[in-house]
C-alpha cells in the first residue's frame, strides 16, 4: 500500500499551524505530526501580517522538516 504525505498550513491571524497527515489507498488520513509558531506582530497594522507569516512557515518547515506541496488554509479576515 502506497502512502501519500498530506500537508495542511493554517494562517491564523495570531499563529500559523502545519499537520502533516498519510494518505492510503483506502484514503484515510492519518496524522503523523504537527506544529504550530505564534505570529509576533502588531495586530493593528494588518500590513505586518504576511512578514510574520512567512517567519512562523521558515520556523516550521526547519522544525517539521517540511517539503512538497501543501493545502493552505487562509483567515477570513
Amino acid at each position: 500500500m502506497k502512502l501519500e504525505r498530506k500537508i495542511i498550513v493554517n494562517c491564523g491571524v495570531s499563529h500559523v499551524s502545519a499537520s502533516v497527515f498519510s494518505q492510503g489507498e483506502d484514503e484515510i488520513l492519518t496524522l503523523l505530526e504537527s506544529g504550530v509558531e505564534t505570529l509576533r506582530y502588531d495586530y493593528s497594522d494588518d500590513n505586518l501580517w504576511l512578514d510574520a507569516v512567512v517567519e512562523g512557515l521558515g520556523k516550521l518547515t526547519a522544525k517539521l522538516n517540511l517539503k512538497g506541496e501543501a493545502y493552505m488554509v487562509l483567515p477570513g479576515s
